[in-house]
Formats: C-alpha cells, sequence, structure tokens
C-alpha cells in the first residue's frame, strides 16, 4: 500500500527472486526431464512399431514361402503321377527319340509319345534332377498354379531353345521330331 521507494522494491523482489528461484529451477528441470522421457517413449513407441511391422512381414514371407514350397511340392507329386510312360520301342512312328544331357552331365535317352506337349519333356527333365520320377502320387492338380522351370533345354546344333509349351505337340515341333538332341543348361547362363 501506498508508495514505496523503488530501491526497496527492487531488493524486495530480488529477495523474493533468491528465495524462489531453486523451486523454479527444479520445476524446469522437471518438466524437461518428463518432456525427454516422453520423447524417448515416443521414439521406443515408433521402433517398436517399426520392429512388429518387420517380424509381421517376415513372418508373411516365411509363411508365403511354405505355402509356396508346399504348392511346389504337391505340383510334382501330381507331376510324377501324370507323366507319360515311355513308348514301347516297338510303336514305330509314334515316339521321338530324345537324347537329354542333365545338367549333372548324366546323358538320357527316352521315347515321349508324339502326341504329347513339349512340356513334358520339361517335366520329366525337373523330376529326373530332383530325383522323383516314379515316385508320384495321385493328388489334385494345384489350381492355378504354373510351375516354374529354373532351367532351359536348348538343342546344340543347330543352337535354338526349346521352350516349354503346353500347347505345341512333340510331332510339330522340328528340334526334337522324330530324334532330338537336347541340353540342360540354367536360366542364369
Amino acid at each position: 500500500q501506498g508508495l514505496i521507494p523503488v530501491d526497496k522494491l527492487v531488493d524486495k523482489l530480488s529477495s523474493q527472486i533468491e528465495r524462489l528461484e531453486p523451486t523454479l529451477v527444479t520445476i524446469r528441470a522437471e518438466r524437461q526431464q518428463e518432456e525427454l522421457a516422453r520423447v524417448i517413449r515416443e521414439q521406443q513407441d515408433q521402433a517398436y512399431q517399426l520392429s512388429l511391422q518387420r517380424d509381421r512381414q517376415r513372418e508373411e514371407e516365411r509363411r508365403e514361402e511354405r505355402l509356396l514350397q508346399e504348392i511346389t511340392d504337391q505340383w510334382l507329386k501330381w507331376r510324377a503321377f501324370t507323366l507319360k510312360p515311355e513308348v514301347d520301342a516297338s510303336k514305330k512312328g509314334e515316339y521321338a527319340r530324345i537324347a537329354i544331357r542333365l545338367s549333372t552331365g548324366e546323358r538320357v535317352l527316352r521315347r515321349f509319345a508324339k502326341d504329347v506337349a513339349i512340356e513334358e519333356i520339361y517335366a520329366f527333365v525337373e523330376l529326373s534332377e530332383k530325383g522323383l520320377l516314379n515316385s508320384g502320387e495321385n493328388v489334385p492338380k494345384p489350381e492355378g498354379f504354373i510351375y516354374p522351370y529354373l532351367f532351359k533345354l536348348i538343342s546344340p546344333m543347330p543352337r535354338a531353345q526349346l521352350f516349354p509349351s503346353r500347347k505345341t505337340l512333340i510331332k510339330d515341333e522340328p528340334i526334337v521330331w522324330p530324334n532330338g538332341n537336347l541340353i540342360v543348361e540354367s536360366n542364369d547362363s
């Protein structure tokens, strides 16, 4: 109340500031700690969510790989079961004689019926290389699955590639009809 000289007012305010400054410093430090803890929690939450997302993605990829492997195994069993048997040598004109050099270096000679698709040769090679000939099971063909052959069949003279067509018949392909010589090459060569 009333007039207070300036120097007394300044002294009074200064003493209050000095008295309350440790409390203010403590409150400011607590707020800084709380803010720092909040930022650290947010960063940890983000890192956790990112890690969780990566784990889910890896699990999904593993699940898809397992499913693809199961479908591939089913297809191989089905294909081994449905592979046409070798044509008897006495049926002249009903088969093509095809010599195949497998990727292992082994040479296989087989008689394929003239009225089967070129894909039959690819299936025979795949099953031979995997050791699955004569090991098929009567399982259903996987719906909509197209087996990815990871090799190509090449005729050495003249050099030409034989594609795994399901529509072209052996008798319609001059590379293998009536006799053919094929080499297995990996797709990356």
